[in-house]
């Protein structure tokens, strides 16, 4: 549903911009919505014994990601004289995460929590 909102804000700022305005409020929740899931997904599909390290990893890359992300938005705004473009390409990199999440596998209970403990 973010995805989908900031793509259409961006589409229809030229026509009425409190329409905008409100897809821009939809598309906003969507990605902060899914972070406590996000960390709760590498400690229910891995074995305990790896699941500090992958999440030091999510961290890096999520740091990494802080600072390459307004980066690279500002290169295509400034390349492109416009939002249009870098709004698009956020509301696509939502929707294919979103397509992504189907790919996850499923939890194996199991594997995370040995018996006996």
């Amino acid at each position: 549903m973010s995805g989908a909102s900031l793509i259409a804000s961006v589409l229809l700022k030229e026509h009425s911009f409190w329409l905008s305005y409100a897809f821009l409020c939809l598309a906003i929740p969507g990605p902060f919505a899914g972070l406590a899931p996000f960390f709760a997904i590498p400690t229910e599909t891995m074995p305990r014994a790896t699941a500090g390290a992958v999440m030091g990893l999510v961290n890096a890359l999520g740091n990494v990601g802080g600072y390459l992300g307004p980066a690279i938005v500002g290169e295509l705004k400034f390349r492109t004289h416009g939002i249009a473009i870098p709004f698009g390409v956020l509301g696509g990199a939502l929707l294919l995460a979103a397509a992504l999440c189907f790919l996850l596998p499923k939890s194996r209970r199991e594997d995370a929590f040995p018996a006996g403990r």
